[in-house]
């Protein structure tokens, strides 16, 4: 870009003030997830080990019930997401009002939104029930993950209890 390309910016006007600049915060719903980190693009697998269930209840003389575990992995990796853009120095010269100064912010908040747009998508990518998992059954599914109610309901204590638990 050069100068002509931002005539209001680098122009000479009187009177210009700029717009106060927004302040970079997070989207909520990266509250949703736990963050971790990934060392380079190949595919990262997350393993882990079930659950045992409820405890069975032995009577006196009883016999303890033998139990089992499974493990299971899902995986993921890296992508890459861009902009650019090129200014000319004269522009930066020329811009007195500092409407350059905070493109570290504009790409931190497009980065920001990129991020939450994605993780939207994902979680209510497939009906709103998202992605399918490793055992091939979507993230959100009551009978085999218990994590979503069996069926809907207007919002009320019961049914927001029922979520929380699920």
């Amino acid at each position: 870009h050069t100068t002509s390309d931002f005539a209001v910016l680098c122009g000479d006007t009187v009177n210009r003030v700029m717009r106060q600049r927004c302040a970079v915060a997070p989207a909520p719903v990266k509250a949703l997830g736990r963050q971790t980190t990934a060392p380079d693009f190949r595919t990262v697998r997350k393993v882990q080990v079930s659950e045992l269930g409820s405890l069975d209840e032995v009577p006196e003389g009883g016999e303890i019930t033998a139990t089992t575990l499974a493990d299971s992995q899902e995986t993921y990796s890296l992508k890459r997401y861009a902009k650019k853009l090129g200014i000319s120095d004269q522009v930066l010269v020329n811009d007195n009002l500092g409407g350059f100064t905070d493109l570290g912010m504009k790409f931190a908040r497009a980065a920001l939104q990129t991020e939450a747009g994605i993780i939207i998508a994902l979680l209510t990518s497939n009906g709103g029930n998202g992605p399918a998992m490793s055992d091939g059954v979507a993230l959100f599914d009551a009978a085999s993950h218990a994590n979503k109610a069996a069926a809907a309901g207007a919002i009320s204590d019961t049914t927001l209890g029922a979520a929380r638990l699920a």
